[in-house]
């Protein structure tokens, strides 16, 4: 075995460790986004959003 391919599999190790933890974050982070917006649509919220100085406040009103 050459001394260069011994130096650098520790590298290859490394480069093909630190690509599969990105991809497995980057794959839970697109999870968690498309969750998100599913769940925005299926779970509304009952009452209004009113403007309120720039800012949008939900507001439920019920009774007299």
């Amino acid at each position: 075995m050459r001394l260069s391919s011994r130096r650098s599999t520790p590298l290859r190790w490394l480069k093909w460790i630190s690509t599969t933890i990105i991809l497995i974050l980057g794959a839970g982070a697109l999870y968690e986004q498309i969750s998100v917006l599913r769940d925005a649509t299926k779970f509304v919220a009952p009452g209004d959003l009113i403007d309120v100085g720039g800012r949008r406040i939900h507001v439920l009103c019920k009774g007299s």
